[in-house]
C-alpha cells in the first residue's frame, strides 16, 4: 500500500516560538514509512525560516511548495495543493502539519505533536486496519466541530489518514473548505459524517491545552494504548456495509444462504430490498449503492470506491474489503 505525506509547516522565528523543527525532525525520523509522495508545504514570511532552512530538516527527495503565511487562513492556505499533489498518487495520504509552531519547546503543544505523531505512524498496522473499515482515521476526536456544519466533529490536532481512492476524491466535493485559520482541522467533519471517521486513540477526547487533562486522562491512557493498541472506535458491523453482495437471478442472500424473493438494480445501481420467505427484511441487505460517473462501477457507500468489478459481467458484486 502507497503512503503518501502532505504536510504544512510555518517556521517562525517569533520570540518564544520556533518549536517548529520538534516536530518535523519526528517526522523526518519516520521517512521510510512513506514510499509515495512526500511534500511539505512551507508558509514564508517577515520572520519565519529561510526555505533552505526548513529542506535540511528533510531528507532529500522531499517536495516543497513556498505559500505566503496567512494568519487568517493558516494550513487552509495550503491544503488543495498539497491534496493534489497526494492525490495523484495511488494508496493512503498523512495530512498533517507542524503542531505547536507558535508554542515553545515546554508547551503542552509538543508532547501532543509527538503523541500524534506515534499513534498515526508507529502503528501502521492498525492504521491499515481502521482504513480497511472507515473512510478516514486520525486520534484525539471530539464530537464537536467549531459550531460549524454539516458534521459534527473534527481530529484535534489535525494529523489524519485518508483514503486516496475515497469516492469523494472523484470529484470537486473534497475541495470545500472552511475559509478560516481552523478550516483544515473542521475538513474530515465537513467531509465525512462521524461513524466514517476511525479514531486511533482517545476517542470523545477533552481539552488538550489543559495540562491537568494530559496528567490525568492522556497520559495514562496513552500508556495503555502503547502496551495494546486498538482502534478507540468500535469498528461497524459488515453487515452494515451499503454494498450488497449479491449474484444476480439467484434467489438467496449469499451471506446468510436463506430464501429471497425481490432483488431489483435500477439504473443508479440501487437494489431492491431483500425478502426472506416469511416476509422479514434480510439484515444483509443494503439499500443503496452509489453509480461512479459513468464507470461500471459499484460504490460502497462506508468505504467509498471498493469494488472496481464490471457490473454487467460481475458474477458477485461485493465490497472488496468485506470480501
Amino acid at each position: 500500500m502507497t503512503r503518501n505525506l502532505a504536510m504544512h509547516v510555518w517556521p517562525t522565528e517569533r520570540p518564544g516560538a520556533g518549536a517548529w523543527r520538534l516536530t518535523c525532525r519526528e517526522i523526518a525520523k519516520r521517512w521510510s514509512v512513506f514510499d509515495g509522495t512526500k511534500t511539505i508545504a512551507i508558509a514564508c514570511g517577515h520572520d519565519t525560516a529561510s526555505v533552505d532552512e526548513v529542506r535540511r530538516v528533510f531528507p532529500s527527495d522531499a517536495r516543497f511548495l513556498c505559500v505566503k503565511n496567512s494568519p487568517s487562513l493558516r494550513e487552509v492556505a495550503s491544503f488543495h495543493a498539497l491534496m493534489e499533489i497526494a492525490l495523484a498518487s495511488p494508496g493512503r495520504t498523512l495530512y498533517c502539519h507542524g503542531k505547536g509552531a507558535s508554542h515553545g519547546a515546554d508547551s503542552i503543544c509538543q508532547e501532543w505533536a509527538r503523541a500524534m505523531i506515534e499513534v498515526t505512524l508507529d502503528n501502521l498496522d492498525l492504521v491499515d486496519h481502521a482504513l480497511d473499515n472507515f473512510r478516514c482515521a486520525g486520534c484525539f476526536k471530539r464530537p464537536h466541530r467549531f459550531g460549524i456544519a454539516p458534521n459534527n466533529w473534527h481530529y484535534s490536532g489535525t494529523f489524519f489518514w485518508v483514503n486516496n481512492d475515497d469516492l469523494v476524491f472523484e470529484d470537486d466535493r473534497w475541495r470545500a473548505i472552511d475559509d478560516v485559520w481552523f478550516g483544515v482541522e473542521s475538513w474530515p467533519g465537513r467531509t465525512f459524517e462521524s461513524s466514517q471517521a476511525a479514531c486511533l486513540f482517545l476517542d470523545d477526547c477533552g481539552d488538550l491545552y489543559d495540562p491537568e487533562y494530559w496528567r490525568m486522562v492522556v497520559r495514562p491512557r496513552l500508556e495503555t494504548w502503547r502496551r495494546s493498541p486498538r482502534i478507540a472506535t468500535e469498528l461497524p458491523d459488515p453487515s452494515s456495509c451499503r454494498l450488497a453482495r449479491l449474484r444476480p437471478g439467484y434467489s438467496k442472500c449469499v451471506r446468510c444462504g436463506r430464501v429471497v424473493h425481490d432483488v431489483r438494480m435500477f439504473q443508479r445501481y440501487e437494489c431492491g430490498k431483500l425478502f426472506h420467505d416469511e416476509g422479514a427484511a434480510c439484515p444483509h441487505a443494503m439499500s443503496s449503492i452509489t453509480k461512479i460517473g459513468d464507470a461500471q462501477v459499484l460504490a460502497c457507500e462506508r468505504h467509498g470506491a471498493c469494488s472496481a468489478m464490471s457490473v454487467p459481467d460481475a458474477d458477485v458484486h461485493v465490497c472488496e474489503r468485506l470480501s
